[in-house]
């Protein structure tokens, strides 16, 4: 829904800037409280003087091939005769060049939506949008100005997000990006369409309900089984010689089975050129190994123990074959194991903005989003799988 001028189609939905104020944004750019000051007469002790005041802070602008960001901030004062308040809202603006519709924006917001979410370790959400045309104007006071369109969308989970975000607990904070981020987020622009399906899997297992950790388990290997396929070639012939073997295995199907076995056994022929889930893992490994050195990948511990874990326990979860259960991880191990795929995502999405090894391993140190899994052996050294 929009708010501020009657549009009658849709068609007229276009806009050349918008202003978002994302939840937590303030927490991604670590800004510093207002220093409020209370001044006393050194002889009576009284109160003379009450105050809040803080810096302002800076403001940033890149520019991209189709449009501009600006991350600007906004200051709110309340008072009252008991109280007073000073609120920072740091907001993200895009300018386009000329007229663009409602869905190119909200596809750009969408896109650094997702990489604010990606820095804060927890998905972020528009708390407000208002969006002006150079198209729609008023005049007040002899005064020509925007008018201001204020877009509603409604977000399930919006009031838990905007609870405080320490840097210590996000993957990484705009300040470990800002000598960068022009070159970071263009990587991130360029690479998005390519990562959505591994995106939006990653994120549905961030913000499922930790009950739900079955689901949060198999959204995590989809988003890595996704990610390799869109990164490495995960096949073990080439395409078009492939197609030869393919036909050649199809024609030694018994031609007195039923219809549908045919056809399912058929069907199974095509995929027998990707590579097993085990050499994903393998491959995606050896890549971080070589990426950012074996250092960053310490987490991981026995990394053939993960990966037969993992496998066992997505086999189990998917199919519920009984003679899997007694191999699949529960409880705590389930746990460890969510989070270890955490860990291998994170490091598939700063590969791909290029995060240097030396900057990966400083980030992993920092947050302490794994900083459990150093110590969960120590704590519960009888846990059967890892």
């Amino acid at each position: 829904a929009y708010e501020g001028y009657h549009f009658s189609h849709e068609s007229e939905l276009v806009f050349d800037a918008v202003e978002i104020h994302y939840s937590n944004l303030e927490d991604w750019f670590e800004e510093k409280a207002p220093n409020p000051t209370i001044t006393r007469d050194p002889e009576t002790r009284k109160v003379s003087h009450v105050a809040i005041s803080r810096t302002s802070p800076k403001g940033y602008v890149f520019s991209f091939p189709r449009f501009d960001l600006k991350f600007s901030f906004r200051y709110e004062s309340k008072n009252n005769i008991r109280e007073a308040s000073l609120t920072l809202s740091r907001v993200a603006q895009f300018s386009y060049p000329s007229l663009c519709s409602i869905e190119t924006i909200f596809d750009d917001e969408i896109c650094l939506r997702n990489f604010i979410s990606l820095g804060l370790g927890r998905s972020s959400y528009p708390i407000s949008i208002t969006l002006t045309s150079s198209n729609l104007t008023e005049t007040k006071f002899g005064i020509v100005s925007l008018i201001p369109i204020v877009a509603h969308v409604r977000f399930e989970n919006i009031h838990e997000s905007i609870e405080y975000i320490h840097p210590f607990k996000m993957l990484f904070s705009f300040e470990d990006i800002q000598d960068k981020f022009s070159e970071i987020y263009r990587l991130w622009i360029d690479k998005y369409d390519r990562l959505i399906p591994t995106i939006h899997s990653y994120f549905a297992a961030l913000e499922s309900p930790s009950e739900y950790s079955i689901d949060r388990f198999l959204s995590l290997t989809t988003a890595v089984e996704s990610y390799h396929r869109r990164t490495h070639a995960g096949l073990f012939l080439p395409a078009e010689d492939f197609e030869s073997v393919e036909a050649t295995m199809k024609e030694t199907i018994p031609p007195h089975l039923p219809a549908d076995m045919k056809q399912s056994i058929e069907g199974r022929i095509h995929y027998f050129n990707e590579v097993s889930q085990n050499k994903r893992y393998k491959e995606l490994i050896a890549t971080y190994s070589s990426d950012f050195g074996k250092e960053a990948l310490v987490l991981l511990e026995d990394s053939k123990r993960f990966i037969a874990l993992v496998l066992d326990t997505r086999n189990f979860y998917t199919h519920f074959d009984g003679q899997l259960e007694g191999k699949a991880a529960t409880g705590l191990d389930l746990m460890v194991l969510i989070n270890k795929l955490l860990f291998v995502l994170d490091l598939a999405f700063l590969r791909e903005i290029e995060i240097s090894g030396d900057q990966v391993i400083a980030l992993l140190k920092r947050t302490s989003k794994y900083q459990f899994l150093k110590y969960y052996r120590k704590w519960h050294p009888d846990y059967k799988f890892l």
